[in-house]
């Protein structure tokens, strides 16, 4: 089989092959083997460009992905999946980008608490659920809460809310209901029993 083009696509390269195929590898590919214009290459060779083309269409699969925001390493290998790669080439891409440091769950904890304590105003409870879902190891998850979260902070904040809240259940008289949907309210935002109770307390509607 012989190579009858080698064109550069973006940051990589694209070999062409006599029976139409091509192969996207990148440039220390091309240039490690020594490729050329008109070179022959045999099966075990084809095999090898095969094998460099796919890993390289999943891991600027995944680059791509990142580029628009973080992901935990699960979140990221289900959309991986979901685009019908291989399983294993799928986890050594996710490895090799590990080690070079663009996907790290510690990391993307703690800008998920982050984003989630300033702009959304989300309690523990939530932000804990959030991280489950991701896929994010449970020690991972605690470690990051526990130096992220600031007790008083919680508490101001579903303070806040509830605030707003009442506001809008201005026109529930009833006032044992006002309170209940108070509680249903900061209970999904994520707040915790004991944060509840003393928002309640603040509100004089215990």
């Amino acid at each position: 089989m012989q190579i009858t083009k080698i064109v550069r696509k973006g940051g990589n390269v694209e070999i062409h092959l006599e029976d139409g195929s091509k192969f996207l590898v990148t440039d220390e590919f091309v240039l490690s083997k020594g490729l050329r214009k008109d070179d022959q290459i045999d099966d075990n060779f084809l095999n090898q460009l095969e094998n460099e083309n796919n890993y390289l269409l999943i891991n600027n699969s995944a680059l791509r992905l990142l580029s628009r925001r973080s992901h935990s390493k699960f979140e990221l290998k289900v959309k991986l999946l979901k685009k019908k790669f291989e399983k294993e080439r799928i986890q050594k891409v996710l490895s090799d980008l590990e080690d070079k440091g663009y996907l790290d769950d510690q990391k993307f904890a703690e800008e998920l608490v982050s984003e989630r304590l300033n702009r959304k105003k989300d309690g523990i409870n939530k932000i804990r659920n959030s991280l489950y879902q991701k896929g994010v190891k449970k020690e991972i998850i605690e470690s990051v809460l526990e130096s992220e979260i600031d007790e008083n902070e919680m508490i101001d904040s579903a303070m806040k809310l509830a605030e707003k809240k009442i506001n809008l259940l201005s026109n529930v008289e009833d006032t044992l209901k006002r309170k209940q949907k108070l509680i249903s309210y900061l209970s999904n935002k994520g707040f915790n029993f004991d944060q509840i109770k003393v928002v309640l307390n603040r509100l004089k509607l215990t």
